[in-house]
Order: C-alpha cells, then structure tokens, then sequence
C-alpha cells in the first residue's frame, strides 16, 4: 500500500500569475487498484507524478510505501534520492522513447529493464535470461515473445506503448506511474494498449497512478477516479457509485471551469 500524506509543492507567481499550491492531505492506493487523476490544466496531475518520481523536489509531506515484505520498517520515497527510489516505482512515459532504446532489440530492452529493477541475478545463464524475457514478454499476447532480437523501432506505436508498459511492471514495483501514457495514440489504438495494460496490472496485483484527459479512458479502466482543481482533491468518485459516469464527471468539469473564470 501507498500513503501520502501532506504533499506540499509551492510554486512561485511570474509576474502577474499568481503562485501554485498542490497540497494533498492524504490519500492512500491499495495493492490491485488503478487509480486515475483528472483535473483542469493546471491543476496538479503531472506535478503529483514529479513529486512521487522526484522529478520535482517536495516542500513537505510523506510518500509511504506501506508493509513491504521483508522490510524492517515502512520506507518514504520522498527521503530517497530519485535513483533510489525506482526500486519502489515503475514509470511508463507519454512517449516510448524516453523508456526504450529504439535500436536495441525487445529481448535487450527486456534485459535493461531486468537490471535496472535489480531483478537480474548476477551471473544469470544467457539460455535462462532469454527464457526468462520471452515469458514476460508473452503477457501482453502480442507474440513479442517470437520477435525478440526485432529492433524496437521496427514494432507499431501501440506495441511499442505495451511494451512500455510491461517494462514498468518488471520487478512488481510497489506504485505504477502514467502520465498521459496513450495521449499520442489513436482511440482505437489506445484502447487496445490500454486494455492490455490494465489486465497486466490487476493480473500482477500492482497499484497504478494514471494521469489522463479523456474521461471515457478513466470511467473504463479507473477503480477510483480523483478530480483535482487548483492543486487540492476536488472529489473522489468510486466505480459503482451513482457519480461514476461520464455525463457526471462532464457535468463537474463545466462547473469547474465557469469557476475558474470568475
């Protein structure tokens, strides 16, 4: 499980903007869930994701990694240096390229990830390593696992996407990060990845923040769905209530929006 508590990030205002506060009491993910954030632009998504990534350094507050087996006690990410802290997260990016290695082939950027995770023993025979990656990359079902000394650069936007996704999961990482992961994807296309990504994060019972414009995306995959507005948690609608539909959140978003203008 993950905890935040108290997350503070102070923006200073440029000349007649006025300053950005996030600040988020507390909010807690449990193993299993994907939750998703929306919100107005401006209203904290992708700083949230920094925070948590240490992309963006915090002025307070706590991240809690929570009953890790075989740990002494509960760790919080936000005193680990971000190389550290990838142990603990898997982060997939909006655009492949900043997760792949285009002119490697899929069983090296397997390897890396493998590695990286600290989920490589050392001295791993080659026989079993190409076994190993060949397994992990049949979960997606998109017979990677026959394709593994193909470049990278060579398999379709949407494999490259799920295997972003995989790539992040390696290692069962105790809190998955999206940010806008399909937004350079057609609909049908994203739908497809987006479909795949969610069976392998309930399959793996890992917990997933997922950042998105698209309120259709949310009400489909999200098992909560928290809207942020100027920084706070605005609301949070769980799927099987009354609220959690698109025409609500659209309804919601009107609202907010004729606020901001005021």
């Amino acid at each position: 499980m993950i905890a935040i508590k108290n997350l503070r990030k102070q923006f200073q205002g440029r000349g007649a903007r006025p300053g950005f506060l996030l600040d988020v009491q507390r909010f807690e993910i449990a193993p299993g869930e994907i939750v998703y954030f929306i919100g107005p632009n401006g209203s904290g998504k992708s700083t949230l994701l920094g925070l948590i990534s240490g992309d963006i350094s915090a002025d307070g507050g706590e991240v809690i990694v929570l009953d890790l087996p075989r740990m002494a006690s509960d760790i919080d990410l936000l005193k680990l240096p971000p190389y550290r802290r990838s142990k603990f997260l898997g982060i997939a990016p909006q655009e492949s390229e900043f997760a792949l290695v285009e002119e490697l082939s899929v069983l090296e950027n397997i390897v890396i990830a493998m590695n990286k995770s600290r989920t490589l023993p050392f001295l791993f025979p080659t026989v079993r390593l190409r076994s190993r990656s060949m397994s992990l990359a049949s979960e997606l079902g998109l017979d990677l696992e026959f394709r593994m000394n193909e470049s990278v650069g060579n398999l379709s936007g949407g494999e490259r996407q799920s295997l972003v996704a995989l790539l992040a999961t390696v290692g069962d990482p105790s809190l998955l990060l999206f940010d806008e992961f399909t937004a350079s994807l057609d609909p049908q296309m994203a739908t497809d990845v987006l479909t795949r990504t969610s069976n392998l994060i309930r399959s793996k019972r890992l917990s997933a923040f997922m950042v998105t414009h698209r309120h259709s995306e949310a009400i489909s995959y999200a098992d909560r769905v928290v809207v942020l507005n100027r920084g706070k948690v605005h609301t949070i609608i769980t799927r099987g209530s009354a609220e959690f539909a698109i025409d609500y959140l659209s309804s919601l978003f009107k609202e907010l929006y004729y606020q901001k203008l005021d």
